[in-house]
């Protein structure tokens, strides 16, 4: 998937449930601050080898954190 249909998709998702209300600056700064938060429940420092679903999990709550992150930029010019 190209960048700017990604980009396009979000907006849409967010926009067809009315969320662009709740998508301020600090909500989303918050939003930010819990998804990373949640990376420190598999203790990546300490431990070397994760299983698949382990991997899966850390991916997923690295793709919310990069959609918050990406979903303030738009907030700013959308």
């Amino acid at each position: 998937m190209e960048y700017e249909q990604l980009i396009s998709e979000l907006i849409d998702f967010r926009d067809s449930r009315g969320w662009n209300k709740y998508h301020t600056l600090p909500a989303l700064a918050r939003a930010v601050s819990v998804e990373a938060g949640e990376l420190f429940l598999w203790d990546v420092e300490s431990k070397k080898d994760f299983s698949d679903k382990s991997v899966d999990n850390m991916k997923l709550e690295l793709a919310d954190i990069l959609t918050y992150g990406k979903s303030t930029l738009f907030r700013t010019v959308c």
